[in-house]
């Protein structure tokens, strides 16, 4: 870019006009070990003439500065009045460092554009999609299927719409129960209302298990990966979910969310509103009577190393923040944030040597693309090299 060119951008940033793919130009631009010289004089003038320090708050300031300003090499800040500290101490690095602050901390000041330009050697964030395995093993990839009917299985009608799977109760009741599977890939996730009304949302990665329509005493599910249940009430067939066949969970009728990845050290419920009951999964499939444990909205039962434990004071928005379009970090381990990437990315983590013992607290939007996910990684100390679908941490 020319010096105008940069220009352009930096008075774009400022009025908030600036796209998600010119803020990823200009980072790598002036982010660039040899471009920094060459920009520095002039983007102080512009912060110093141009009172740009109204950006942030002070509070703002002394947080961004905190987390980044040491990993500059540039930081003239003893020498500088008072008035200009924040924005000319930290120059060309913090100015772009505030600006994945304003990104990634508070991105509804950000609108979401129709359509996003892939940047060649970035990859695109996750999206709405998967598979149906049907009854009989057929299978049908749900990302490439219009809206409309899919299928009919034993008397339920399979409808797509909006990015969602419905069934439509039994038109005709029988005896033999059926089951479907959806199964979302890395890089997808989807929505599906069971015949009873239940709503479940799956994240990357996650499958789902249950019969085309709940024709016994009971409704039972069962999954693998992570889920939100907003279960339909039916006093006269309680609601049960099967999770990775280590735990089952007794429902009446609430909001949840379950965790249980395989490459997570625990597997995690929720609750949100309602009332649940989760045991341990004995031998026999059904919940053990000697653990089970009765949860209030609000609290979460983690199983780990076959033991059932009770948090009641979980952060909720962060166990809720996938189903609502964010990644949220509160001094989580970098290494778990990547573990949330390599599924949404559909990207697989290497690392060099140990893995970096960073925490970081924000919030990123999952509708970002990768390189516009890491820059704020990278400011906390996170090295990487991206080669293709794999994400090299560095040393």
């Amino acid at each position: 870019m020319t010096p105008e060119e940069v220009q352009q951008l930096l008075d774009k940033y400022v009025s908030e006009e600036l796209s998600r793919e010119e803020f990823v130009a200009l980072w790598q631009t002036v982010s660039a070990t040899d471009h920094r010289i060459l920009w520095e004089h002039q983007v102080d003038e512009l912060l110093l003439n141009g009172g740009y320090e109204e950006l942030a708050s002070q509070k703002q300031q002394e947080l961004i500065l905190a987390s980044i300003l040491h990993e500059s090499e540039q930081a003239p800040v003893r020498s500088l009045p008072n008035k200009k500290f924040w924005w000319a101490a930290a120059s060309v690095v913090l100015m772009l460092a505030a600006g994945a602050y304003f990104w990634f901390i508070a991105p509804e000041k950000k609108p979401q554009s129709a359509e996003k330009l892939i940047m060649p050697g970035d990859l695109p964030p996750g999206k709405d999609g998967a598979v149906l395995t049907l009854a009989d093993g057929a299978t049908i990839v749900l990302d490439s299927v219009s809206a409309g009917l899919v299928a009919t299985e034993n008397g339920s009608v399979v409808t797509l719409k909006d990015n969602a799977l419905a069934y439509a109760p039994a038109t005709v009741r029988k005896d033999t129960v059926t089951y479907n599977t959806l199964s979302t890939p890395r890089g997808r996730q989807f929505h599906l209302q069971l015949s009873d009304g239940t709503m479940v949302w799956l994240n990357a990665a996650s499958s789902i298990r249950y019969p085309t329509a709940f024709t016994g005493s009971h409704r039972k599910v069962s999954i693998t990966g992570e889920a939100w249940f907003e279960v339909a009430k039916d006093q006269r067939k309680p609601f049960v979910v099967e999770v990775d066949g280590k735990m089952e969970i007794d429902v009446l009728g609430t909001s949840f969310n379950v965790n249980a990845y395989t490459d997570e050290p625990q597997i995690s419920t929720t609750l949100l509103e309602g009332a649940i009951r989760v045991g341990m999964t004995g031998k026999t499939g059904s919940a053990s009577e000697e653990n089970p444990i009765l949860l209030r909205p609000g609290q979460q039962v983690a199983l780990k190393e076959e033991k059932l434990s009770l948090r009641s004071d979980p952060d909720l928005k962060m166990v809720t923040a996938w189903k609502e379009g964010y990644f949220l970090f509160n001094y989580t381990p970098v290494t778990e944030i990547l573990r949330q990437f390599a599924r949404w990315y559909d990207i697989d983590i290497v690392y060099e040597e140990t893995a970096p013992a960073i925490v970081l607290t924000g919030a990123v939007r999952r509708d970002f693309t990768l390189t516009e996910a890491l820059i704020i990684l990278q400011k906390m100390g996170l090295r990487y090299r991206l080669n293709g679908k794999q994400l090299i941490i560095l040393k």
